[in-house]
């Protein structure tokens, strides 16, 4: 997945709302609310910060997040040579993994993305749903 998209509902081959997957309340669509329904208790706001209190994040992906930060803040003017090399060493997965594009803001987004869908369908998007064959969804 390149990025977070609108999740898009469809009924009998007619556009019916776009879900923005990362901007609450942002709807299109012949009836721009009909999946709100579906979307309680889910995150889709990619600015909203309540993703630092997770006890399930990386080790050091806060103290990460913190120094990158600040290097987004400072003017090249203010940079004195490559910031990476003075880099602590368990700033390196998390770097890795920021570069490979991971953002818990994001996951945690596109993971409330999945969940409509499962709620949708009625069928969870666990590795045996997607491991699977399928020819179509209904949804009644």
């Amino acid at each position: 997945m390149n990025g977070v998209h609108d999740v898009l509902l469809a009924v009998d081959g007619r556009y019916v709302t776009a879900l923005s997957g990362t901007r609450p309340g942002v709807r299109k669509g012949t009836d721009p609310h009909a999946l709100d329904r579906y979307t309680s208790g889910l995150q889709f706001d990619a600015e909203d910060s309540s993703w630092r209190s997770d006890p399930d994040l990386l080790p050091n992906w806060l103290e990460y997040s913190d120094w990158a930060e600040t290097l987004i803040d400072m003017s090249d003017d203010d940079m004195v040579g490559d910031p990476h090399e003075s880099m602590p060493s368990e700033f390196r997965q998390p770097l890795e993994l920021s570069l490979n594009g991971y953002s818990p803001p994001m996951a945690t987004c596109v993971t409330s993305a999945l969940v409509v869908v499962g709620r949708l369908t009625g069928r969870e998007l666990d590795e045996e749903w997607m491991n699977g064959l399928h020819t179509r969804v209904l949804i009644p």
